[in-house]
This record gives structure tokens, C-alpha cells and sequence, in this order.
């Protein structure tokens, strides 16, 4: 049996503008983050992420960091 994936969009707030990046509940958040500063053209060490205020641990999965 296989298990379904579950999908998400983590959106990105940067320079004014939302930048998507879809991507699996159990994906790390470093790997998101890179992802995104990919697609932002730019490099992800003069970035500074946040969640809710707090900055972002990217050893945890993003399912564990939105909990």
C-alpha cells in the first residue's frame, strides 16, 4: 500500500512579494529554504527566515517548525 504525499505551499514573503514553494509536510526547512532562495535569485546564507516571529530551525521538518 502506498502512502499518499501530502503537499503543501510554504509561501515566502520577500522584497514585497509572495514567492511559493510547494513541498511535502515531512521536507526539512533547510531544503525549502534553499529552494526558495533559488528561486529568489539569491543566496540563501544573506537570508534571515522567520516564523511567527521566531527565526526557523532548519533541522526541523516543516510539519514540527509550523507546530
Amino acid at each position: 500500500m502506498s502512502k499518499k504525499m501530502e503537499n503543501i505551499n510554504v509561501i515566502f514573503t520577500f522584497d514585497g512579494k509572495d514567492i511559493a514553494i510547494q513541498c511535502s509536510k515531512r521536507d526539512q526547512v533547510k531544503s525549502i529554504c534553499q529552494k526558495f532562495a533559488i528561486k529568489a535569485e539569491t543566496d540563501l546564507d544573506s537570508l534571515l527566515f522567520l516564523y511567527a516571529g521566531n527565526k526557523v530551525n532548519f533541522d526541523l521538518t516543516i510539519e514540527a517548525q509550523a507546530s
